[in-house]
This record gives C-alpha cells, structure tokens and sequence, in this order.
C-alpha cells in the first residue's frame, strides 16, 4: 500500500483560483452495489448471512448426491433427536 503522500498530487492554477487534488481509486461493483476504493479503504466486509447459506447449500447437496436423502423436500424437514434432552 501507498503512503499519502505518495498517493495523492496536488496542484494549483497559475491564476491561484483552482486547486487539483488527485486520488487514486479503483471503482468496483460488487453485489449490485457499486464501490469505491482508495489506498484507505477499510477492508471490505464479510456477509456472514451469505457465507452461511453458500455453506449450507454445498452440504445439502453433498447429502443429496451421495443418497443420505432422497429429495430435498425430506431434506428441508428438521431432524428430530430420538435422545431425551
């Protein structure tokens, strides 16, 4: 990563009346949402929620494609413990 100083310049009119200040960026868009990032952006956050379901859906379909079940409406049902709590 860039220093400050290294990342930005700066300049003025010869008239005095305009000042330049130039900020590398990079522009992305990510989930429908555009973003824009500097050198001091903060790191970009995680979507735990998401994360998760990505998750569940690559297990579920592990248990799927190796016959534990046998659709996925018998998949989407709770297990029910047989032990007592």
């Amino acid at each position: 990563m860039t220093t400050a100083s290294q990342a930005t310049k700066t300049g003025i009119s010869k008239d005095g009346q305009t000042a330049t200040v130039s900020i590398p960026a990079t522009f992305l868009q990510r989930g429908g949402r555009k973003q824009i990032l500097t050198p001091w952006s903060p790191a970009p956050r995680v979507d735990t929620a998401l994360v998760k379901a990505v998750v569940r859906a690559h297990r579920w379909r592990q248990m799927l494609e190796s016959g534990e079940y046998a659709s996925s409406a018998i998949l989407r049902k709770p297990k029910r413990s047989t032990t007592p709590k």
